[in-house]
């Protein structure tokens, strides 16, 4: 009965997200853009995951410029960083470290978040940003409270598309960096 519980509750999580990227889609036709510092918005990511960074005993570093303005909807490109970051909590073991960094570079506004952890095989880089994807070799990490739909990377692609902006993904020695960039504005 317990296992048929789970299951249920892991289906109600997909439906969910479901109809929260069809609903999104649908929004996102009907962007706000708004000029904002990136800044303001990764200091408020920052506090928003503080308790869960501390829960899990990890490490996070940040490197935050000033000033880094851009156009766009703040409720979207939150959660673009939230993706990233609940990911990077996903995949880092306890006690590992976490990195946040927000640059200006070559007349964009480059955020990155790097976690230590494990590569993403090469096999599957090509394919971590199409909807409902998700690694078949790769154990599922309920029991650390997370249930994904394979729908966090398919979601960011489509709001930094939506932002005229580019994405990506590197393998590090000792772990990936995600990354997103978005055009600087300048008034």
């Amino acid at each position: 009965m317990e296992s048929i519980q789970e299951e249920v509750a892991k289906m109600s999580d997909m439906v969910s997200s479901l109809l929260e990227n069809s609903v999104m889609e649908h929004q996102m036709e009907n962007m706000l853009q708004k000029t904002m510092d990136m800044k303001e918005v990764m200091d408020y990511i920052i506090i928003k995951y503080e308790g869960m960074v501390k829960k899990k005993r990890l490490h996070m570093e940040t490197f935050l410029s000033e000033h880094c303005y851009v156009k766009g909807d703040r409720e979207y490109l939150e959660q673009v960083v939230d993706n990233y970051i609940t990911n990077a909590l996903e995949y880092t073991d306890i006690g590992g470290n976490i990195r946040l960094t927000l640059k200006k570079t070559d007349g964009n506004i480059r955020v990155s978040v790097y976690n230590e952890g494990r590569q993403i095989p090469e096999e599957d880089l090509e394919h971590i940003w199409s909807g409902y994807y998700r690694n078949k070799k790769e154990k599922r990490r309920e029991e650390k409270g997370f249930v994904h739909a394979g729908l966090g990377l398919y979601i960011v692609q489509n709001i930094v598309t939506m932002h005229n902006g580019s994405y990506g993904v590197e393998n590090l020695p000792s772990g990936v960096e995600f990354w997103f960039t978005l055009p600087e504005y300048a008034e």
